[in-house]
This record gives C-alpha cells, structure tokens and sequence, in this order.
C-alpha cells in the first residue's frame, strides 16, 4: 500500500488512486507517493521521544510537587511546634519584645528609619484617611532625634477624601521603639 501526500497541505491519504486532496483540494497529478515501510518508521522515532519528554516533564512536576509538600508540612510542624509551648498573648508579647531587645532600632540606620515610616504609616495615616486603600506615598523623609531618642517622620502622600477626589496630604509624626518591646507612634501637629 502506498502513501500519498498532498504538496500543498502535507495531508496523507492512504489510496490507491485519489483525484484530489480532500483537506486542499489539490489535483491527483500533484502528489507525491511514498512506501507504507518508509512512513511508519519516520514519525515513530518522534512520538517515543514525545512520550519519553512528557514522562519526564511528569516525573520532574510530580518531584518538584512533592518537595513542595514537605517543605509546607515541615514550616507548619516548626511553627506549631514552636507556639505550642507557650501561651497565646504572653509568646506575643515575648516573640515582640525579644525582638526589640535583640536589635536595635534607634541607630538611624536606614532600614530602621524605612521600618519607623511603616510604623507611622500604618497606625497613624491610615487610620486617619477616608478610604485607606487609596493610599499613595508621594514622599517621605525621616529623621532621628537623639535627645527624645525618636525618629521623627514626614510623609506626603494622596488619598481619596470623603467625595471621592484624590488629595494631596501631608502628616508628621514621631515613631519611638522602647527597650521593653512597646512601639509608640502620634502625629505631632503643626
């Protein structure tokens, strides 16, 4: 049996004598005629590769699920593990104030002052605006007072009001981190 192939579409009929292509319509003079022994050898070689490459795709997707499951299960045990042993509000307020005693926050170190602009943007701003999600910082410049040991914050950003419009608004204030763990934050007027 023979093989015939449109030249126009590659499309394989497998007859004795077609008059056309039926996916083109192309004429029977045009087609080009293989043996069926040479056809079947030529594209088996691609489909094993084929199922050989999703087999692997496969077994690679399944391992890299499986690692992601035990790394979940094993974050949940540590954290399970670790705040079971102590009460709910005195770990808090332990874990808070371990934290602040360990580093110190008033060396006016860049990412501290970035961490005292968060600070007074989400308990002292935010609070105050209409719509919070509509917060947009424009700017912000933070300073350390060494005497009052307080960064003191600056920050201009938009907001929507209570009409809906955007507005541009400014706030100052002071973020203080005690040695005990406590964060104090209050708008300081102007």
């Amino acid at each position: 049996m023979k093989i015939f192939t449109c030249p126009k579409c590659g499309n394989k009929m497998v007859e004795t004598a077609p008059n056309f292509c039926p996916n083109c319509g192309c004429q029977s003079v045009e087609f080009t005629c293989t043996d069926v022994v040479e056809a079947e050898s030529t594209p088996s070689t691609p489909k094993v590769n084929n199922d050989e490459s999703k087999k692997n795709g496969f077994s690679f997707l399944g391992c890299l699920g499986i690692s992601a499951l035990i790394i979940v299960i094993g974050i949940f045990i540590l954290v399970v593990a670790g705040g079971g042993s102590r009460s709910g509000s005195s770990s808090r307020s332990h874990s808070s104030s371990y934290s602040t005693q360990t580093e110190n926050y008033n060396d006016n170190s860049q990412f501290h002052q970035l961490v005292a602009k968060n600070w007074f943007v989400t308990n002292c701003i935010k609070p105050r605006m209409h719509d919070s999600k509509s917060y947009e910082e424009v700017n912000y410049q933070v300073s350390f007072d060494h005497v009052k040991e307080e960064y003191i914050v600056n920050v201009a950003f938009r907001g929507k009001n209570a009409y809906g419009a955007v507005v541009l608004s400014s706030l100052k204030g002071s973020v203080k981190f005690s040695d005990d763990g406590k964060v104090t934050c209050h708008v300081i007027p102007e």
